[in-house]
């Protein structure tokens, strides 16, 4: 009777209570969301509310936030409670439709950095914050990044465009869609790309030329992460030119580039089927496997060897993407390098309403060098002497003349980024 009475007066945990809703490790969490995505690829995802309610995910978020913020990582034994109860609010609003994309004034959870009070601040100060860009709040970030550790794994995607669709919204909804059917993520997706990034537009503000003066040395605050050194950002800096925009859509701010990659998907399907359409072996040239899979019979002695000339001359496209740079290389004539441009212009019009110029698809032959990406691709020529064993254990030597695709940094480059 004891033991009864007792079990049936303990009281049920509390919903509301942090440390209860952290029941599994959330590196393990996000480790089920990829292997489940990889074990079923093409199934379409009807609901992902359920991760949105784990709180596992907010934490994990909140602390690459603020490890991105402060720069210093915060294990978990290190948030405090109130912490966390503001975490579990801003949890609470997003799965209530209460959180607002970009407010300046009101938040459920405040960087560490952030000592300000914004119910003292003067009208002056209020109507700076509403009409000048201010940074992404740092709760808009958490939201940011638990929404990229959902869809990511669904995507396998990570780069960004450097192009702005005319209709944007409906694009990503569309193309989201395809794969997510889950409303509150959709609409949570939708609302940070309408929702304004600057609530109201100042009038007539009229730019001060500020005078170059000197400044004495700041001193650091407790809770300010030290500079990185010069040596540091100039690692960092070392990007290729086309890096050097990161586009980011309304208040998508991370998952700009994921969205932006769901977008091109259909352009990386259309053009991994011109490459089956375009792709045309020679006998003599073993570097490429055939269409059915099988590798094609031909001189095994060195298989880096392409032949340049004749009748049998192998005949392929090379595709590759960064974000919104792409390289095309066709191995075959001008014209089909012509008719190709023409085929991708249309369909960038159709699919993405987006008119492409002869200026932004320019047609270069190899022998000039290419620069992608800070490096430079070039066609080198070399004549190789091929010995193979033909039947009956003859060896014969044959000269040839061939290709080699040849990649290198650009010096110049490298000299302008030191």
């Amino acid at each position: 009777m004891y033991t009864s009475a007792h079990l049936n007066n303990r009281k049920a945990p509390d919903p509301n209570d942090p440390s209860t809703l952290m029941k599994e490790d959330s590196i393990s969490l996000c480790c089920e969301m990829w292997i489940d995505s990889f074990r079923e690829p093409n199934k379409t995802v009807n609901n992902l509310t359920d991760y949105l309610r784990r709180f596992e995910l907010w934490v994990l978020a909140y602390q690459k936030v603020s490890a991105d913020d402060t720069g210093a990582y915060m294990p978990r034994s290190a948030i405090t409670r109130s912490t966390l109860e503001d975490l579990l609010a801003l949890r609470n609003a997003v799965l209530d439709s209460r959180f607002k994309w970009g407010a300046r004034l009101e938040f459920f959870i405040k960087s560490l950095r952030d000592k300000m009070d914004y119910e003292l601040l003067s009208k002056r100060m209020i109507k700076a914050i509403l009409t000048t860009m201010q940074p992404s709040p740092f709760q808009n970030r958490i939201v940011q990044e638990v929404l990229f550790m959902i869809l990511e794994p669904i995507y396998e995607l990570g780069f960004w465009r450097s192009h702005l669709l005319l209709d944007l919204v409906g694009m990503v909804i569309s193309a989201l869609m395809r794969d997510v059917r889950d409303k509150k993520v959709v609409d949570l997706i939708k609302a940070a790309l309408t929702t304004p990034v600057i609530t109201t537009m100042p009038e007539d503000v009229e730019k001060k030329k500020t005078k170059r003066k000197y400044q004495k040395k700041r001193v650091l605050a407790d809770d300010e992460p030290k500079p990185d050194p010069y040596w540091l950002e100039s690692f960092f800096g070392f990007a290729p030119e086309e890096a050097e925009k990161v586009r980011s859509w309304g208040h998508c701010g991370i998952l700009s580039p994921l969205l932006a990659n769901v977008c091109l998907d259909e352009l990386d399907r259309w053009m991994e089927g011109k490459i089956q359409e375009f792709y045309r072996p020679s006998k003599n040239d073993v570097i490429w496997n055939s269409p059915e899979g099988g590798i094609e019979q031909g001189n095994t002695s060195w298989p880096e060897f392409v032949p340049t000339s004749g009748p049998d001359k192998t005949r392929k496209i090379d595709y590759i993407r960064f974000g919104g740079h792409i390289l095309i290389g066709v191995r075959r004539p001008r014209a089909d390098a012509a008719t190709l441009k023409k085929q991708l212009i249309e369909f960038c019009d159709q699919k993405y309403m987006l008119k492409l110029d002869n200026e932004s698809l320019p047609i270069e032959h190899i022998t000039k060098g290419i620069m992608f990406l800070d490096h430079v691709l070039c066609r080198r020529v070399v004549y190789p002497t091929l010995r193979y064993t033909a039947t009956g254990g003859k060896i014969i030597s044959e000269k040839g003349v061939g290709t080699l695709l040849s990649v290198t940094a650009s010096l110049k480059q490298c000299i302008r980024q030191f």
